[in-house]
């Protein structure tokens, strides 16, 4: 039993053992979503079920502890109003293009890669020319993987969903921290 644990750390330890290259890119992120929000612009962030969770913890990070603009679609009301008039495969792209201006950033997260919803907005957002980020696994060549800005892939070598979304949340949380410059602070900020 005990096996089980010390092997699962492990495998997850491995995940986040990250090179040089892969600091530098969230050092890009992290400089990105500074950008923005000195310009006054907002951080969009996109998932579905367990990473739209983590969209929506990052959501609140990022405005209360960054101060920094930063909405997640996760609003019930809005989601089934979209998905109804426009279909649940294109209610996320119909959101960005409603919501987001140019200036803006946008934050895919999808342990998979490949969620149809996820694969529009991305689409879009490419076309439109806004800038992004996205947090994948699975296989590497996923759809998402294929359609966004290499410089801003996140890519997790793994098949375990949990694996998938907890790298995530690791390395997006770890950019809050980097914005703000400490891993300690009060949660609530009095500057």
């Amino acid at each position: 039993m005990k096996t089980f644990f010390k092997d699962y750390a492990f495998q997850f330890q491995r995940l986040i053992d990250f090179d040089n290259k892969t600091a530098e890119k969230l050092i890009k992120v992290a400089s990105a979503l500074k950008d923005v929000g000195r310009d006054g612009g907002t951080t969009w962030l996109l998932g579905n079920g367990g990473s739209n969770a983590i969209c929506s913890h990052l959501a609140i990070d990022l405005t209360k502890n960054c101060r920094l603009s930063a909405r997640c679609f996760s609003d019930g009301a809005e989601i089934t109003c979209l998905a109804n008039d426009f279909g649940h495969e294109k209610w996320m792209a119909k959101a960005i293009e409603l919501s987001a201006r140019q200036g803006d950033f946008v934050i895919f997260v999808s342990s998979s890669g490949n969620s149809q919803n996820i694969v529009n907005a991305a689409n879009f957002v490419v076309e439109h020319g806004l800038n992004h980020a996205s947090f994948s696994g699975m296989e590497q060549d996923n759809q998402i993987n294929q359609i966004c800005d290499l410089e801003t892939n996140f890519w997790v070598d793994s098949k375990a969903y949990n694996f998938i979304e907890m790298a995530h949340q690791f390395y997006l949380l770890a950019i809050v921290d980097f914005i703000i410059g400490r891993t300690v602070y009060p949660s609530v900020r009095a500057d």
